[in-house]
């Protein structure tokens, strides 16, 4: 179980050190912009997975 959690606690750890240089770097509209890209992106791979998954 702690090999399959590994990569979801590492995101949720280093989550808020990325968004604060993130929000430094470019403000928060370039936080804003790349959590909305990634929900996308995320919704797209969800529907990739929910199609392969129907031809199955």
């Amino acid at each position: 179980m702690g090999k399959l959690a590994m990569p979801s606690l590492l995101a949720q750890a280093l989550s808020p050190s990325i968004g604060a240089i993130l929000i430094e770097w470019g403000g928060t509209d370039a936080a804003l912009r790349l959590l909305a890209a990634l929900a996308c992106l995320n919704l797209g791979l969800v529907g990739l997975l929910w199609v392969t998954a129907r031809r199955g």
